[in-house]
């Protein structure tokens, strides 16, 4: 019986022993000098950490985009040639952004708006826009947009097919006012450029020119060694010519008419219009002179006030008249429908 209880005793030690050292048994995670997890600890998220990720930029504002586009129109390259360096907000002098022309009418009222700092073929072009972009102005645009190269034909001699069309309308017009065959006329290069108003930024002083950015060209001539500078729209329906009046020669004038009386109808049909307003007879009234021009608009480049003129080049005759011992000068259109006195 003693034996038994000594038994029993040594089974009962035995199996205590056993079960405490299951219950010291280091863990995995304790062999490998780990921290054991909390279970009532919060698991943050993936790539939740205190060092939150910065922001993206913020997206340039609607006008920045615009004057990128309008880079991209004027200098004819890919939109993803041009990129945004900088832009900010700004309040501009008057409607014009500060930058009208000498015979521009601008606002003088604060214009809220962007100056846009822009790059594109390793330079860098600055715009003025309003505030949504509506208005865009390039500073310095003429003087550092690229010109177009005009590619050459075998000869040498500039290919009028690769020519913008612009280009070659101002090259005629120029031969049209100095009264020479189109092949005497080079044309040396072609920019393209935004001008500041509908007038090409050389309006005249009596003249409503709007104040809207328009696409067109600026084109370098030559004739005999003289070099002549056209702007133009984009399609040339418009086209003026920069100091006209000083650097155009000016066409002679018929000095008398021709033996057998024969006149172009614009002269007679000023001749005529002249004696009905001064109430005289028609032979009372002598033309002294004539000479084919361009006007620079529908107008002739004598607006009335409130008058509305077609911004197109117009053909006609500038018509010199004498009567009553005074001297009157005529402006007609090609046909003489539209005469107008200076």
């Amino acid at each position: 019986m003693k034996t038994s209880k000594t038994t029993l005793v040594l089974i009962i030690v035995t199996v205590a022993l056993l079960l405490a050292s299951c219950g010291s048994a280091p863990s995995e995670n304790n062999r490998n000098g780990s921290i054991p997890a909390d279970n009532n600890s919060v698991t943050p998220p993936a790539g939740d950490s205190d060092q939150q990720p910065e922001e993206g930029d913020p997206l340039p504002p609607l006008a920045a985009i615009q004057a990128r586009e309008a880079l991209a129109e004027t200098l004819g390259i890919q939109l993803a040639s041009i990129e945004i360096i900088n832009q900010e907000q700004i309040e501009w002098s008057d409607s014009c952004l500060g930058l009208g022309g000498p015979a521009e009418s601008c606002l003088a009222v604060i214009t809220p708006g962007w100056r846009v700092e822009l790059s594109a073929e390793e330079s860098v072009y600055l715009a003025r826009t309003d505030e949504l972009g509506e208005v865009i102005r390039f500073e310095d645009l003429e003087t550092i947009s690229p010109g177009l190269p005009l590619p050459t034909d075998q000869t040498g001699s500039t290919s009028d097919d690769s020519v913008p069309q612009a280009a070659l309308i101002a090259r005629e017009s120029l031969a049209n006012r100095l009264g020479v065959s189109v092949q005497l006329v080079e044309i040396i290069s072609v920019d393209k450029s935004q001008w500041s108003d509908s007038c090409l930024g050389l309006g005249g002083p009596a003249e409503s020119c709007l104040a809207v950015i328009t696409p067109g060209w600026r084109v370098e001539l030559s004739l005999e060694g003289e070099l002549y500078i056209a702007r133009t729209d984009e399609p040339g329906d418009q086209i003026r010519f920069e100091d006209l009046a000083v650097n155009l020669p000016v066409v002679p004038p018929v000095s008398q008419p021709p033996a057998d009386g024969s006149l172009p109808e614009a002269v007679l049909n000023a001749r005529q219009l002249l004696a009905n307003r001064l109430n005289l007879p028609l032979e009372k009234v002598e033309v002294v002179s004539y000479a084919h021009t361009d006007w620079p608009d529908g107008c002739l480049g004598l607006p009335s006030p409130g008058m509305m003129c077609t911004m197109a080049i117009v053909p006609g005759w500038r018509v010199e008249l004498s009567a009553d011992g005074q001297s009157f000068i005529a402006r007609t259109n090609e046909t003489g429908s539209l005469v107008k006195f200076e």
